[in-house]
């Protein structure tokens, strides 16, 4: 009768294959964030399980800030980024800025520049405001710098500096 038991108890104890996904530490995130950021997280956040798990500590605001900005980095996650950008916090928009600044693949990102116009339009942080212009104006560089020849040094203005010498002459003794 107790082998009957111990045989019964595996099954049981055994893990639903439904419910392994819900222990998951992205879908443990994903609980705490909006339904369309949790949504964004699993589809597109790959952190490994032990990065996923220090971020249990953030409170609600603050994992949402860490989630826009690690979307940010995903270049299939940018339209997303884009649409979002009016919902969120000042700081949060400020962050993901930056990021955008940065990763190469926003210069060629169609629709940024008018995702950021309308964000610019419609803060009213002043600073995010600057920051969302200056960020337009720097990925149209990138595109620039793209189209424009590499410049090289002007080589006359080289040619005709003078060279003074780096220790000084002896002076000679009927001087």
């Amino acid at each position: 009768m107790i082998s009957c038991g111990l045989a019964v108890l595996p099954l049981s104890s055994r893990a639903d294959p439904q419910a392994a996904p819900a222990d998951t530490p992205i879908e443990a995130l994903a609980s705490k964030l909006p339904p369309e950021v949790g949504d964004a997280a699993r589809k597109w956040v790959h952190e490994d399980a032990k990065e996923l798990k220090s971020l249990k500590a953030l409170s609600p605001e603050q994992l949402e800030q860490e989630v826009m900005v690690d979307l940010a980095s995903e270049p299939e996650a940018a339209d997303f980024v884009l649409g979002r950008l009016p919902a969120e916090t000042p700081a949060t928009d400020s962050l993901v800025l930056h990021v955008i600044t940065v990763d190469a693949f926003w210069a060629d990102q169609p629709g940024v520049d008018a995702a950021l116009r309308k964000l610019a339009e419609g803060t009213t942080d002043p600073d995010l405001m600057l920051q969302a212009l200056d960020t337009e104006r720097r990925l149209e560089a990138k595109r620039l710098r793209r189209v424009l020849p590499p410049r090289s040094p002007p080589l006359a203005r080289r040619a005709t500096r003078r060279r003074w010498p780096s220790s000084p002459r002896p002076m000679s003794a009927g001087s």
